[in-house]
């Protein structure tokens, strides 16, 4: 759940700074953008009432991050509209409030523990709040989405498949020697693997000379 918002936040982030650059129309700042307004989407899915008890940490890590949150939508070059954030906006201040209704530091397990005995008054909240009424996020979208391969995508997922093996599946139980795994051989050592052939097809070397 942190790592979905943290990575929600920080790609709304960049997605502000690419419009005060003036880059709105660069693939980067189109691909943020993109990125951004999707995974805002998962979470007003999330929230939604009839799901929001089973994802109470997704409103808990929103609401850990509430304040980066707010400095993105109060920006007045915010590129997102109401219907993207105003949700999450007033249900983050909601939450807030829950979370500070004694005024005293909590523990995250303390705010943890205070949001899950509050849900219903939360629950109440988005039953009477127009803000927090969102009903509307469903009919959003349908989270379609169409894979376009590239020409070579060995070129990426190779690489990224032996990142996620070394330092993610097997990092408890095996230790890499992450500098000497080669990928790809280097093109000087393919080139001196090239068989080669002679004059009217033939090999110029014996099959067991190569083997």
């Amino acid at each position: 759940a942190m790592r979905l918002c943290g990575v929600t936040v920080s790609c709304m982030k960049r997605y502000v700074v690419a419009k005060k650059a003036g880059d709105e129309q660069s693939e980067i700042a189109e691909m943020f953008g993109e990125a951004s307004r999707t995974l805002l989407q998962i979470l007003r899915t999330c929230l939604q009432m009839d799901r929001i008890e089973k994802n109470i940490q997704v409103l808990y890590a929103l609401a850990y991050l509430k304040r980066d949150f707010d400095e993105i939508v109060s920006s007045s070059t915010c590129p997102f509209t109401p219907s993207e954030i105003g949700f999450l906006s007033a249900i983050l201040t909601h939450t807030d409030t829950i979370i500070q209704k004694d005024g005293e530091a909590l523990t995250a397990t303390q705010a943890m523990y205070r949001l899950t005995t509050s849900i219903e008054d939360l629950k109440s909240a988005m039953r009477t709040n127009t803000l927090l009424n969102n009903d509307a996020a469903d009919a959003e979208g349908d989270f379609t989405f169409t894979y376009e391969e590239d020409a070579d995508p060995e070129v990426f997922f190779v690489p990224y498949i032996w990142d996620v093996v070394t330092c993610a599946v097997t990092v408890s139980f095996v230790e890499w020697d992450k500098a000497g795994i080669k990928v790809y051989a280097k093109e000087e050592e393919e080139a001196e693997t090239v068989v080669e052939v002679g004059v009217g097809g033939d090999f110029s070397k014996d099959v067991i000379d190569i083997v």
